[in-house]
């Protein structure tokens, strides 16, 4: 384990180093004017952070190295709070080190935040993350990286959870993917995002509104006949059109990218995207009642048809790949569901032979599901792979049951579980 110095003993190195640091800190400052190399700009700084930038001079690599040992021993004991102290020191003496902010947000808001079960925990790590990395555009105020890095934290980090999307409207006011593609916008016209290329920021507007369609659309209501509600269409249209624009702009400033030939499909798609999201809502709220299934399968057929109805456009082209890949979500959608159902039941802590039946009777109801896909999709990989791994959980359930049928001296049960 690395070595982990007290509050004070780092104080007291630091102190030492301010000491050190007096002699030729006028030296530095005479040399960094000479040669033009930007200065701290120390008015922007809280006091902490400009009197430790004054004293310290060259030697707040030294201070800096110290802390970073710090944040890493403080880590691996678990204690954020302490942690966060430490970053924040670092950021103070490092103000225009962009990767320290980058990299510290990054570590705070996925890092520390998934260390704690509960959601709304989590969020506030979340969230002090995205506001650390705010504070570093407040001091770098032009810099493509920053705005870059908040946009893929509006985008990726806060829909990893619908609570993290409702928490930010609600304590901020504002959406995230609309954040993120505000973030997304400003890095591409900044430039200078140091580890991707161009056209991935550039794209990442198109993605950005895109996401905000789904989500909309995954929120939204259904009417009786199980089409979108005219409000939730109506909310969805402006971010449609929005998608639509950034994807022609895409291909007219990248004609050879390739990639960028399927996005026009992929916003045509984004309607089916919301029916097969809601297969999962009305399954879980229906814990897969013979009426749930049912009810499942009409949207999937409702999915089938919007992609139905755009794909005579796009047959023959590079975009053809996106009707096969979402037909293959649509048919397959729910016997993954009841797959990842069964293994949720069989993880349970206290999980016995009551569960066990229950998850083989979801197996073999998912192995039903499966064998009710059209031919071409039955046999392809991925179905495969889910027809592979269901054999291999019904066997493993099955046994599990006779077993324990076997230790209370009853008969093996060789119902197949289904209710």
């Amino acid at each position: 384990m690395r070595r982990r110095w007290s509050l004070p003993v780092v104080v007291v190195l630091v102190a030492g180093l301010l000491a050190a640091g007096v002699p030729v800190r006028d030296r530095l400052l005479a040399e960094r004017q000479r040669t033009g190399v930007r200065g701290v700009e120390l008015d922007k700084l809280p006091p902490l952070g400009a009197a430790g930038v004054l004293l310290l001079g060259g030697f707040r690599g030294v201070a800096v190295y110290l802390l970073w040992h710090q944040v890493i021993a403080l880590h691996q004991q678990r204690q954020y709070e302490e942690e966060r102290t430490f970053i924040e020191l670092i950021a103070r003496l490092q103000p225009y080190c962009i990767s320290v902010w980058v990299f510290q947000a990054w570590n705070i808001a996925y890092n520390i935040s998934v260390q704690y079960p509960d959601a709304a925990d989590q969020w506030q790590w979340v969230r002090n993350g995205i506001d650390f990395l705010k504070e570093g555009l407040r001091l770098n105020a032009e810099s493509g990286d920053i705005h870059f890095y908040l946009a893929v934290l509006h985008r990726d980090k806060v829909s990893q959870n619908p609570y993290f999307e409702d928490a930010m409207e609600r304590d901020l006011g504002v959406n995230n993917f609309e954040e993120a593609a505000r973030y997304f916008d400003r890095a591409r016209h900044l430039g200078g995002v140091q580890t991707f290329h161009p056209r991935v920021v550039d794209s990442g507007v198109f993605h950005a509104w895109l996401s905000r369609v789904q989500q909309i659309l995954r929120r939204g209501e259904l009417t009786a006949t199980l089409d979108f509600t005219p409000e939730t269409l109506a909310a969805a249209q402006p971010f449609i059109r929005k998608a639509r624009e950034e994807s022609e702009g895409l291909q007219t400033r990248w004609p050879k990218d390739a990639a960028f030939e399927m996005f026009p499909a992929r916003v045509d798609v984004v309607l089916a995207d919301g029916y097969v999201a809601h297969v999962n809502r009305v399954l879980t709220e229906g814990d897969f009642s013979e009426t749930s299934i049912v009810l499942a399968r009409q949207l999937v057929d409702k999915a089938l048809a919007e992609l139905d109805r755009h794909y005579p456009k796009y047959k023959g082209t590079r975009s053809e790949l996106v009707f096969t890949n979402k037909t293959s979500d649509a048919c397959s959608r729910i016997p993954w569901a009841l797959v990842r159902a069964a293994g949720e039941m069989m993880q349970k802590p206290f999980a016995g032979p009551d569960e066990w039946r229950r998850a083989r009777g979801l197996v073999t109801l998912a192995e039903r599901e499966i064998n009710r896909l059209p031919e071409p999709l039955q046999q392809c990989r991925d179905v495969q792979a889910l027809r592979g791994m269901l054999s291999q959980w019904l066997k493993m359930v099955t046994e599990l049951i006779e077993k324990h049928g076997r230790s209370r001296g009853n008969a093996p049960d060789t119902s197949s579980g289904e209710e």
